[in-house]
């Protein structure tokens, strides 16, 4: 989960959550084997629920993990982002597979794709010049507590300053 202070939550919910994570993960790689059979037509209704329902519990496992950590650390609850960030993947998750029966496999999975970056937009734009790593390669933000003040240099990521 991005920007999961240590102090958050306590190790036993952290644990669970990982271990819910990694389930729902480690299905998911099954339903992409099971997809390779099926790769040129329709995904038997199984397969397209499998992938479709363990990417739906890993979402919502993110929700209630940035749930349970705002709340532990005391921070008001931003609703609208994260239903924002979570409701979207979901409901394609979901209406895919409920209504994704005549949808050929390489669309289910682009589809999960799709909703997958959605979730990740505001990670991916946060992407700063500032914090460069090994050969001048962008790395992904530190959290805001950690990352000391801001540059007023221009950045090359959707012309944000760094």
């Amino acid at each position: 989960m991005p920007n999961l202070r240590a102090s958050a939550l306590p190790p036993r919910i952290v644990l669970l959550l990982h271990s819910v994570t990694n389930g729902a993960l480690g299905a998911l790689a099954a339903g992409l084997g099971a997809l390779a059979e099926h790769r040129h037509d329709e995904l038997p209704a199984s397969v397209r629920w499998l992938l479709c329902a363990c990417f739906a519990v890993y979402v919502l496992v993110g929700l209630a993990g940035a749930v349970a950590a705002q709340t532990a650390a005391g921070a008001g609850l931003r609703w609208g982002a994260l239903l924002t960030h979570s409701l979207p993947p979901s409901a394609v998750a979901l209406f895919t597979g409920a209504f994704g029966g005549r949808l050929p496999a390489g669309t289910v999975v682009w589809l999960l794709v799709a909703a997958a970056v959605w979730g990740l937009r505001d990670y991916l734009g946060r992407l700063t010049c500032d914090e460069r790593g090994p050969r001048g390669a962008v790395s992904w933000p530190r959290p805001p507590a950690v990352s000391g003040r801001r540059r007023g240099r221009r950045c090359a990521v959707r012309g944000r300053r760094g």
